[in-house]
């Protein structure tokens, strides 16, 4: 989620009076295209500043061994799934020794 924090279109969106809906032109004319007419999601001069990417990225997995503040062995929780890529490794973990 982001914000088009360049937005001047949102001055265009008025309240109809005869519903009480916000209306907005369905036809926009962005700076950047010197007076063309495109429409209006198709740029980023839209009714409400929002925006929404859709993309693949890699999270990193709970582990409690590692991301929990004194972690015990007997307080993992039941419904916990850890990936078996990780709990393979879990199962060669060492003890640090400071």
């Amino acid at each position: 989620m982001f914000v088009f924090h360049l937005n001047t279109n949102k001055d265009a969106v008025k309240k109809s009076e005869s519903s009480g809906y916000q209306t907005f032109p369905s036809k926009v004319r962005p700076p950047a295209l010197e007076g063309k007419r495109v429409g209006v999601f198709a740029t980023t001069h839209r009714p409400a500043p929002a925006g929404l990417s859709l993309l693949k990225k890699d999270i990193k997995p709970f582990v409690p061994h590692y991301d929990s503040v004194g972690f015990h062995p007997l307080n993992i929780p039941k419904d916990l799934n850890v990936p078996n890529w990780v709990a393979s490794g879990l199962e060669k973990r060492r003890d640090v020794m400071i």
